[in-house]
């Protein structure tokens, strides 16, 4: 019981620090790794809750979302090497340049 509560709280930890990495970079790649560190918290809940309930549906769960951010990351690196190589954009603030 003990290690669930203590899984439940370095899951809250890293998503405070996942949500930190996003609010205070201004890169593509770190607010994408800030995004990754806040999926991996949920995962880490999900499973702590699956052992804390004695079944496997946040496992699963997991499994799928996994996957998804996988895809997530995938893609959203291929957009920021295209942007950089094209545009040579490399923070968010130099995409309000493509409005124009």
């Amino acid at each position: 019981m003990i290690i669930v509560y203590g899984s439940i709280l370095i899951a809250l930890f890293s998503f405070i620090i996942g949500i930190a990495i996003i609010i205070s970079k201004r890169t593509l790649i770190m607010i994408l790794i800030g995004a990754e560190f806040t999926l991996n918290s949920v995962n880490l809940l999900f499973i702590a809750f699956s052992k804390l309930h004695s079944n496997a549906i946040g496992q699963i769960f997991v499994i799928f979302t996994l996957t998804v951010a996988a895809i997530e990351i995938a893609v959203g690196l291929s957009i920021a090497v295209l942007l950089y190589r094209k545009h040579k954009i490399k923070s968010i603030e130099d995409l309000k340049e493509l409005k124009r």
